[in-house]
């Protein structure tokens, strides 16, 4: 089986920097490694909290701040490239959940793992269904610190 190419697509929202592109690129791959061969897309965006709120409110009816957004896209484009979708992470969310450990720029790529996953498929809106895409989400992690990948 051929290997997966990837595209990344990064903008901030808050004119803040998220993880490298080299971090970003091996775990996305990991968390692609069961889709169908193919050149992706993925566009990645980062927010704060304002600007989640905003996006949720307007796509979810949810007031509510959330810590990452995934809009699948799924679509062919004529350059070649499959767009498989934009995840939106909330920097802030990071920030603070960081202090549990690990630092940002790993729970920014957790939040980016957990967005890829959503659109490769998974869903998190039952407790089974969130256990599996949280394991899968976690090994991903561990494969990414245990390289030092941080």
């Amino acid at each position: 089986m051929l290997k997966n190419r990837l595209e990344l697509s990064v903008r901030s929202l808050d004119g803040r920097r998220g993880p490298s592109r080299a971090l970003l690129n091996k775990a996305l791959k990991l968390a692609l490694a069961d889709m169908p061969s193919r050149a992706y897309l993925v566009e990645i965006a980062y927010a704060d909290d304002r600007i989640m709120k905003q996006l949720n409110r307007k796509y979810h009816g949810s007031s509510v701040v959330t810590d990452v957004l995934a809009f699948p896209a799924h679509q062919q484009l004529p350059g070649g490239e499959y767009l498989l979708g934009e995840i939106i992470v909330n920097r802030d969310e990071a920030r603070r959940c960081s202090a549990d450990g690990g630092g940002i720029q790993v729970e920014l790529t957790r939040y980016v793992v957990h967005g890829v996953l959503h659109l490769a498929g998974y869903d998190d809106s039952t407790p089974s269904l969130r256990s599996r895409m949280w394991e899968t989400q976690e090994s991903i992690m561990r494969s990414i610190v245990r390289n030092g990948d941080k």
